[in-house]
């Protein structure tokens, strides 16, 4: 039997549905309660970067650690 999963959620962070993507918890039951949807891009061919401190032609190669 499946309990709800808001009870347990308990980080300010995350209990703050603001701070989430669309501004809300996501769920993959049809009630929208018992199986919390949580999505992440760990992928590397992305790069970031701050540009108020580095300029992006400086860049001529990184490295992933």
């Amino acid at each position: 039997m499946l309990e709800p999963i808001q009870p347990a959620l308990m980080l300010p962070e995350v209990i703050d549905e603001t701070r989430w993507f669309g501004r809300k918890h996501r769920y993959l039951d049809p009630d929208g309660k018992y199986v919390f949807a949580y999505l992440a891009n760990a992928s590397y061919a992305h790069l970031y970067y701050n540009t108020t401190l580095i300029n992006p032609k400086e860049f001529t190669s990184y490295t992933i650690c």
